[in-house]
C-alpha cells in the first residue's frame, strides 16, 4: 500500500514539507515511489519512525553547519587577499592593482571562482541551507506532541 505524504505526516508527526525536503535531497529513499503525475508516495511497509526522520533532519543540519564553516574560512581567505592588495596599493599607489582587488564585484556568476564575491555567494547559499534544515528540525520537534501513533 502506498501512503501520501499527508498520511505519513499523520502517522509520524513529521510535516509534509520536511518529508519533501528529505526526499528531494535524497536522504529518504527507502520505500519512496513516484506516481504517474510525479506525486511522491511512501510504501506503508517502509514507514520510518518519527525518531529516524528527526535523526535524518538533524544529521543534515549538522552537515550544512559544517559546510557553512568551510565557506566562512574561504571568505576569510578571500578577504585577506583583498586586504593584501589594498595594503600593497597603499605602499605603492603607482603600482598595478592586485588581481583580487580588481576582480571584486557585488555579484558573481561563478560560484567556484576564487574571488571574494564567489566565496560570499557560496556562504549565502550555505546559510540558506542551514536555515532551511534548522527550521525543519524545529517544526518537527514542535509537531511531536500531535503524533497519533
Amino acid at each position: 500500500m502506498l501512503l501520501k505524504l499527508s498520511e505519513v505526516h499523520r502517522q509520524t508527526g513529521v510535516d509534509v514539507d520536511a518529508l519533501k525536503m528529505l526526499i528531494e535531497d535524497k536522504l529518504l529513499v527507502h520505500g519512496v515511489e513516484r506516481g504517474r503525475a510525479g506525486h511522491v508516495y511512501l510504501r506503508a511497509d517502509c514507514l520510518p519512525t518519527y525518531q529516524s526522520l528527526l535523526g535524518l533532519l538533524r544529521k543534515q543540519l549538522l552537515h550544512e553547519l559544517r559546510t557553512a564553516q568551510k565557506h566562512i574560512r574561504r571568505v576569510e581567505q578571500e578577504v585577506e587577499a583583498v586586504r593584501n592588495d589594498l595594503d600593497l596599493a597603499v605602499e605603492d599607489p603607482d603600482a598595478p592593482l592586485g588581481h583580487d582587488l580588481l576582480t571584486l564585484r557585488t555579484r558573481s556568476h561563478d560560484p567556484r571562482g576564487s574571488s571574494l564575491t564567489s566565496a560570499l555567494s557560496g556562504l549565502e547559499f550555505s546559510a540558506w541551507a542551514v536555515r532551511r534544515y534548522q527550521d525543519a528540525v524545529q517544526r518537527t520537534q514542535g509537531l511531536a506532541h500531535f503524533q497519533v501513533d
